[in-house]
């Protein structure tokens, strides 16, 4: 009989270390719970936003002269603006010439100038690789006509850069020589 009561003592004991164990897990549960110590965090990182390596500047068609009040582009030729972007995270890029500086990053998609539109986007181009694209004169267009320029990827999380003008004449106005208007 005593080994019997040696195993039933056992088995109490044994019942009795587990009930014991889940009641102090429980109470430390409840101790350490709100306590920032102990509560984990999640941190989502999206991409970075792309900047120029090389600065946009635009040029006509024809003469492949900054577009300026000394070479003007003629109303059906086009300007053309250059820029390389540069993504820290190594994704493709568009270049997005606005008419104000307002823009909108799409995600996976072409980005889109706010307010009054868009002069031209480039295609999808890979990182650091120079792009283009370009707008044809219209006769409806200022003499003077203000741009800026915007490098966004092309990602889940997509980001724009700042915005910049160029500098110098290859800079922020491109200058349209307009046809004559007869008014009389």
């Amino acid at each position: 009989m005593q080994v019997k009561e040696i195993k039933s003592k056992k088995i109490i004991l044994l019942f009795l270390a587990v009930f014991i164990s889940f009641g102090i897990s429980i109470l430390a549960y409840s101790v350490y719970a709100d306590d920032p110590e102990y509560i984990t965090t999640t941190v989502t990182v999206t991409s970075a936003a792309p900047t120029f390596s090389v600065e946009p500047y635009e040029q006509d068609d024809d003469t492949l002269n900054p577009s300026s009040t000394v070479t003007p582009t003629n109303v059906g030729d086009s300007v053309i603006f250059h820029a390389t972007g540069d993504d820290p995270d190594g994704e493709q890029y568009y270049l997005a010439v606005c008419k104000e500086n307002s823009i909108t990053a799409n995600n996976n998609g072409t980005p889109t100038c706010g307010g009054l539109g868009e002069w031209c986007v480039s295609t999808a181009t890979n990182d650091e690789t120079p792009t283009s694209c370009e707008y044809t004169a219209q006769n409806t267009d200022s003499e003077e006509n203000i741009w800026y320029a915007f490098i966004c990827d092309h990602s889940a999380s997509s980001q724009c850069s700042s915005s910049s003008q160029g500098s110098g004449e290859s800079g922020s106005p491109f200058v349209v020589n307009r046809r004559p208007v007869f008014t009389t």
